[in-house]
């Protein structure tokens, strides 16, 4: 009895894992095809010969032929019928018609059992994701595939445990195939598209489980739905009561400023990590990151930059929009002046909205708009003319081959000078470096951990806001999940330029994590001039301006009022409803400001030194880049 069960046992065993191996094997559905075939001719010739001879008339044997051949499939065995005919006397003819019924139901018993195998392995996929935290990507594509991959990678290096989930947006069987086959989870039931009760509790999230860290990537190319998904997902949350510290959200968007609303604030319940992002505003982000502004520029001993930032853009739509104004917040040092061209036929078209908000950037810094096609005569003797100092060529139009003309165009006109200038070529989520250098020809995208994952991406970005607070011994964590959705902008743009202080200091960043950080005199105040360049840029890029005097006195009025009554005190230099703030002036003039609010408040800022304070923070910001 105990060898007949474990001779069960055994063969169960084997056939389950024959089953899922056949699944997991992409190569089984094209071998199949072929096994059939080959099956099917066999049985055709053979019984095609045999009832030939028996029956004699056509009418009679084509039919017996077809349906013993479907029978072959079955396991139906009619070699008795036709066994007299005199070919089948010889063995080897024998052996080979009986080959051919094995063939076809092998074929056949092959398809039923990588249907149960891919049943069977998807089924405990699925149970599997009760363990671990959890990543749930909504939104099925190439991309996030390849987003998969390199996370999968991250998580092998990093020996942590972490279980995905896709769901699509969208019927794409292929796909779905592919994703399953790389050996990920993936739900297209209504409960997972609708995420529910009934889907967070098959996933082991509920009744307040509060041990789990669960990551939303709302991926989507159609952003509505990621909107939708996420808002789904975090009332469910929400109605399980699965605690508000665990949850993250990487949400693309392009409707950036209501996602404050999912975003957990005090009291309300949301994502405490969110990264919401436009595609246009990432990929300009990726481009300052794998390019930096600094890079291109040299500084002597007292951190004065000893070139200007010259730049040609190609093109004006929404992602040129984003390239402008993220080279005009990265592109502010002392001593330099900053200068961008734009050529594109249709800017009066397109950009509309742009000249609209960001007015007092288009004011402030030297951009000229020329309504001239990139590739126009008037462009040709732009670069001609500006060969010594251009820094950058970028195109962006919206069009990858009108791209790729446009660059390879200006490189010809260039010429030689062409070799100190970096030709890019911006896309959806892509920036390729074109040229014929050591990174000639380089592609990266934003389809990385350290840019999309919320918790990752914005490490630095939390120690910049702690060094705000003024507390050396403050949770930088509890202090992001009170921070506004426009401060943790803020802090993600001065995390991106600290490196930038090393390179004008002539302090390596080991060398500064090492201890080995503390400029002084000259060399620190214009230091801290630049940081208030940089941050002046980047409240311009965002769409804010200068508060008025008037404004100010109205604003200071306001303040002892409160202060008088006893009320919640505002900010008096920041308006946030109308996006004014009166620190928007020259780097002399903050000092004036300062003694107006104190004049006021009776406290003492300086604004001035706030700007000292973070480029002297710029060793522990850096260490949050190698966590």
């Amino acid at each position: 009895m105990i060898k007949s069960a474990a001779i069960i046992l055994i063969a169960l065993a084997v056939f389950l894992s024959m089953v899922i191996n056949m699944a997991l094997k992409k190569e089984h559905s094209s071998l199949n095809v072929v096994i059939a075939l080959l099956g099917a001719i066999g049985g055709i010739i053979f019984y095609g010969y045999g009832y030939a001879l028996r029956d004699g008339s056509l009418l009679v044997a084509v039919p017996h032929t077809v349906l013993a051949v479907c029978g072959m499939f079955v396991g139906r065995w009619e070699v008795g019928n036709v066994e007299d005919a005199p070919l089948f006397s010889h063995p080897v003819i024998l052996c080979l018609f009986l080959v051919s019924h094995f063939l076809a139901f092998y074929s056949l018993a092959n398809v039923v059992m990588m249907r149960l195998g891919a049943s069977l392995l998807k089924r405990m996929r699925i149970w599997l994701l009760r363990k671990n935290d959890l990543d749930i990507i909504y939104g099925v594509s190439d991309e996030t595939i390849q987003f998969a991959t390199r996370l999968r990678e991250v998580r092998k290096d990093d020996d942590t445990q972490v279980s995905m989930l896709f769901v699509p947006d969208r019927d794409d069987s292929e796909l779905t195939r592919l994703v399953e086959r790389n050996g990920w989870a993936c739900r297209t039931d209504y409960d997972a598209v609708h995420p529910n009760r009934k889907f967070l509790k098959s996933l082991g999230c509920n009744n307040g489980n509060s041990e789990r860290k669960i990551t939303l990537y709302a991926l989507s190319k159609a952003e509505n739905k990621n909107r939708r998904y996420a808002a789904d997902l975090l009332d469910a949350l929400n109605n399980e009561k699965i605690p508000a510290g665990n949850l993250s959200l990487t949400i693309y968007t392009d409707d950036i400023v209501n996602m404050d609303k999912m975003q957990a604030l005090g009291k309300r319940y949301g994502y405490t990590d969110v990264n919401s992002f436009e595609m246009q505003s990432l990929t300009a982000r990726l481009l300052t990151l794998e390019y930096p502004v600094y890079n291109t520029v040299t500084f002597n001993k007292d951190g004065i930059a000893q070139e200007d930032v010259d730049i040609f853009i190609a093109g004006f739509g929404s992602t040129g929009q984003a390239v402008l104004r993220s080279l005009v917040r990265n592109g502010q040092f002392e001593g330099s002046k900053f200068h961008a061209a734009v050529f594109a036929s249709d800017i009066d078209s397109l950009s509309g909205r742009f000249f609209s908000v960001y007015d007092e950037l288009c004011r402030e810094y030297s951009i000229e708009f020329n309504r001239f096609d990139a590739r126009s005569l008037q462009a040709s003797d732009y670069v001609k003319q500006h060969a010594e100092t251009l820094k950058y060529i970028i195109a962006c139009t919206g069009n990858e081959e009108t791209d790729w003309e446009i660059i390879r165009d200006l490189e010809t006109i260039l010429g030689r000078a062409s070799d100190k200038i970096l030709f890019l070529i911006c896309g959806r989520g892509i920036v390729t470096r074109v040229g014929t250098g050591e990174d000639s020809d380089r592609t990266t995208d934003i389809w990385r951990n350290e840019i999309l994952t919320a918790s990752v991406a914005d490490r630095a970005a939390k120690v910049v806001n702690a060094s705000y607070s003024g507390n050396e011994h403050a949770d930088p964590e509890q202090l992001w999940r009170v921070c506004s959705p426009f401060s943790r902008a803020s802090c993600r743009a001065a995390a991106d330029f600290m490196k930038a202080y090393c390179r004008i200091s002539g302090i390596s960043e080991e060398e500064a994590m090492r201890g080995n950080w503390n400029p002084h005199g000259t060399l620190l105040e214009n230091m801290a001039r630049t940081e208030h360049h940089r941050w002046n840029a980047f409240h311009r890029s965002m769409g804010w301006k200068t508060m008025s005097d008037d404004e100010f006195r109205d604003r200071s009025e306001a303040y002892l009022y409160q202060k008088r009554n006893g009320l919640p005190l505002i900010r008096i230099a920041k308006n946030d409803e109308e996006r004014h703030h009166a620190c928007l002036v020259s780097w002399e003039d903050l000092e004036r400001l300062s003694d107006m609010e104190n004049a006021v408040t009776g406290g003492d800022v300086d604004y001035q030194q706030y700007d000292r304070d973070n480029v002297l923070a710029v060793p522990s910001l850096l260490g949050a880049f190698d966590r």
